[in-house]
């Protein structure tokens, strides 16, 4: 039984909690956060202990769940390694690229396993999306797009997100999960060209709106379309290729109703049932991933597979690069 600590006792906490509790072999055996009463509730709702300092959890855990906000990620992510505590990481990994690169020197020289939670990557229907672009079916790829509308249109100032400490704007917070999903199935990013903009008039240096064209190494584009204020909420992700075109659809912000794919060789339409919640059951599929990597197994999760400290690394480098470009009117190379 694999001990966890979690250093973050807020929402994507108790999302965590529940997917642990589908996970065999793992439990929640400690939980700090700089917030005691949260931490109390957790570690009554998982049958942990609730920790006074990190210090306390390191000595109560097996691995560790980072899961407090980004600003914090560095000083939080050296202190387990160090201490060597394999690390599940939210994402992003950090907000500056000097935080980012100390983390992943951190990993490198304390040759601790580490993983980034890009769980689109543990989502049944985006592992479905790369096996039918993996399978050769649609042809040369041509073109990769997602779309994202949510948010309500408002700007709600309880989230964590635009409070003054852990503002790190839709490009280094959101896009990292579409930066990420990219390379996973096509490969490296070459160039990249946005156009961001910051719409709600409290938070004039947060962006909240994006808009990217990628250039691919292996020749096709990535088109991202992101709101974090849509009066509206779907999503749409697909890859048009030379013999055939595959796209997901989803009537909210993140969950995914129905997989469309039609190729040459097959001739129809064929429409997909999927009816899949962006879910705590996504998270258990990435803690069995997680697990698989510190155990060194390769297993159903991924094993050496699951995307590490230079994939959150290489989605933070990305998205300061969409920022820069957004501010030059220029595409930069990657």
């Amino acid at each position: 039984m694999t001990k966890i600590g979690f250093l973050g006792a807020g929402g994507v906490a108790g999302v965590h909690a529940r997917a642990i509790e589908m996970v065999a072999d793992a439990v929640v055996s400690a939980v700090f956060d700089v917030n005691g009463e949260a931490a109390a509730r957790m570690a009554v709702s998982t049958g942990a202990v609730a920790c006074a300092t990190v210090d306390d959890l390191l000595r109560s855990c097996d691995a560790v769940y980072i899961l407090t906000p980004p600003h914090t990620h560095r000083e939080l992510a050296v202190k387990a390694l160090k201490a060597g505590k394999p690390v599940m990481s939210e994402k992003p990994l950090a907000i500056s690229l000097d935080d980012g690169r100390a983390i992943a020197d951190t990993a490198a020289t304390a040759g601790v396993p580490f993983m980034i939670g890009f769980s689109m990557r543990y989502r049944p229907s985006y592992r479905r999306l790369k096996a039918i672009h993996d399978s050769g079916s649609l042809g040369k790829p041509l073109t990769f797009w997602f779309q994202r509308m949510f948010g309500g249109g408002g700007y709600d100032p309880s989230n964590w997100r635009y409070r003054p400490e852990s503002q790190s704007g839709m490009s280094i917070e959101s896009l990292s999960h579409q930066i990420d999903l990219i390379r996973w199935i096509f490969g490296e990013i070459d160039t990249v060209y946005a156009n961001v903009t910051a719409s709600f008039p409290e938070l004039p240096d947060v962006d909240n709106n994006v808009h990217a064209l990628f250039t691919l190494e292996n020749g096709a584009s990535a088109m991202l379309h992101l709101s974090w204020s849509s009066y509206l909420s779907f999503n749409t992700t697909g890859i048009n290729g030379t013999d055939g075109t595959v796209r997901i659809w989803g009537d909210g912000g993140a969950d995914h109703d129905k997989m469309f794919l039609k190729t040459r060789a097959s001739g129809a339409e064929e429409v997909t049932d999927l009816s899949e919640k962006y879910d705590e059951k996504i998270m258990a599929n990435e803690c069995r991933g997680f697990l698989d990597l510190i155990h060194g197994r390769d297993g159903a999760g991924g094993g050496s597979g699951v995307p590490g400290v230079r994939d959150g690394l290489r989605a933070l480098e990305i998205s300061h690069a969409m920022l820069a470009s957004s501010t030059e009117k220029y595409p930069i190379k990657v």
